[in-house]
C-alpha cells in the first residue's frame, strides 16, 4: 500500500495529518515531504499550514476545508487517545455557561508550550496558548482545568446561578478530590480560597 493510500485509511478525510507524526515511517523526512508536496499539486491532498496537511472531502461547494478547530485541539489539547492540554480563560466560562461572551481569542493551558503566555493563529483564528503548572493527563485534565479556572477568577462575583453551573461542571464531570489536593500545592493560595468559598470542594468525589 502506498503512502497515499495508508494515510487515508489512518486519517480519513478533513482531518489535520502532521508531517511530525509520520516522520518514524520508513522514509526520510524529506521524501515524506516531497511526497506530500506532490499530492498537494495533484490536488489529491491539501496544505492548510505549515507543516499540516488533509485530504479534503468532495462537497456540493468543491472541495472542502480543514476546521482549524480540529488542529489546534490535536496539536494543543488531544490527538483523541492521549490529552495534554484543556481550555481555559473566557473559553471555558463560556463552554460551561459562566458567560454568554465569544471569546476573540481560544484560551489553551498545554503540556505543548513552554511559555507563559503565547498568542498564534492557527489558519484564521487566533489562540492564547499557556504552559501548564503541572503535566496534563487523561486522570487529570479536568482537575486542573477547575483548578486553573480558580486561581483566576474572582469567586466573589460569581451569581447564585453561575455558581451553580460551576458545580454542575464539578458534579457531571466526576472530579476526584484527590486528584485536586495531589495538584493544589503547584497553584496559588487563591486557588484554595476559591476551591471552600465556591463550595466546590464539597462537590469532589
Amino acid at each position: 500500500m502506498d503512502i497515499e493510500n495508508r494515510l487515508i485509511n489512518e486519517y480519513g478525510y478533513d482531518n489535520p495529518i502532521f508531517i511530525n507524526d509520520i516522520e518514524d515511517r520508513n522514509m526520510s523526512y524529506a521524501n515524506i515531504r516531497q511526497i506530500l508536496s506532490r499530492l498537494v499539486k495533484r490536488g489529491a491532498m491539501k496544505r492548510f499550514a505549515q507543516g499540516v496537511y488533509y485530504f479534503p472531502s468532495n462537497t456540493v461547494l468543491g472541495s472542502s476545508c480543514l476546521d482549524a478547530r480540529k488542529v489546534y485541539e490535536k496539536r494543543y489539547i488531544s490527538d483523541g487517545n492521549d490529552i495534554y492540554g484543556f481550555y481555559s480563560g473566557l473559553t471555558f466560562k463560556n463552554q460551561i455557561g459562566l458567560t454568554k461572551q465569544m471569546p476573540n481569542a481560544v484560551e489553551i493551558v498545554t503540556n505543548n508550550e513552554s511559555s507563559r503566555m503565547r498568542e498564534i493563529m492557527v489558519g484564521r483564528q487566533q489562540v492564547r496558548l499557556r504552559g501548564s503548572a503541572m503535566n496534563i493527563t487523561k486522570e487529570n485534565a479536568t482537575a486542573l482545568q477547575l483548578l486553573d479556572f480558580l486561581k483566576r477568577e474572582d469567586i466573589s462575583q460569581l451569581t447564585a446561578e453561575k455558581r451553580k453551573q460551576l458545580l454542575s461542571f464539578i458534579r457531571l464531570e466526576n472530579i476526584k478530590r484527590s486528584v485536586i489536593m495531589k495538584s493544589l500545592p503547584e497553584y496559588p493560595s487563591k486557588a484554595s480560597r476559591n476551591l471552600l468559598e465556591s463550595g466546590a470542594y464539597d462537590e469532589l468525589i
